[in-house]
């Protein structure tokens, strides 16, 4: 069975959060930082200094080369801080194809330009004639929550439903299905499709928003895992 290929751009501990939850799914994953120290001694302690008592799987990869982080990647995960989305979008657009499936797990809008973070990482793609597929992903979820596999609940948007449904497949539903949170309970709580609305300081009428509901289990191939 071929693995989904995930880069995690940023090792912050929701970014690493997530790369664990799919890494333990059975996802290949690889990290990459802009400090190749945090980077080493994440590899050679399987954990993250500020989420204390998870462990990291073994099987995770590590690069500080953000070339090789892009490369063939099913999904691109944006999990650096807000203030560095923009830098990192425009240090990574050379390397990322068109039709790239992006999710973002940033939050926040751009102080001088008030663009939303999927915004600005398709802005630096443009810059580079680059498409791509962004999806953001938000709470009210914590990163210590995924960590330790407890209930939660997360909220995923993209602009195109063709976005989103996909990404919502491969990165949350292929993992939090197959985690302790949903297995353990009798009735699951459902996840929220909603197209993505666009807002700035400037009035705009909203996009209409297309909801869907999908139960959290695990898809065919995880549950014969």
């Amino acid at each position: 069975m071929t693995k989904t290929k995930i880069g995690v751009l940023g090792a912050g501990t929701w970014g690493t959060a997530l790369a664990r939850m799919l890494a333990r799914n059975g996802c290949d994953v690889t990290m990459w930082s802009a400090l190749p120290d945090e980077l080493k001694a994440m590899s050679v302690t399987h954990a993250h200094p500020n989420l204390p008592g998870m462990e990291l799987p073994a099987t995770m990869h590590y690069t500080a080369d953000i070339a090789e982080a892009c490369a063939g990647r099913d999904v691109l995960l944006f999990a650096v801080p807000s203030p560095f989305v923009r830098a990192t979008a425009k240090k990574a657009a050379p390397h990322i194809p068109d039709g790239q499936l992006i999710v973002d797990v940033a939050k926040g809008v751009e102080d001088k330009t008030l663009m939303t973070m999927s915004e600005i990482i398709e802005d630096e793609l443009a810059k580079a004639g680059r498409k791509a597929r962004v999806v953001a992903l938000s709470g009210p979820t914590h990163a210590e929550e995924v960590a330790r596999d407890m209930p939660t609940a997360i909220v995923a948007a993209s602009a195109t439903a063709t976005a989103l449904l996909p990404a919502l497949v491969q990165l949350i539903l292929a993992s939090l299905a197959k985690s302790s949170s949903c297995l353990e309970r009798p009735s699951a709580m459902p996840t929220t499709f909603t197209r993505h609305r666009r807002y700035s300081g400037e009035a705009r009428n909203p996009s209409p928003t297309v909801e869907a509901e999908t139960p959290c289990q695990a898809p065919p191939t995880l549950q014969s895992r």
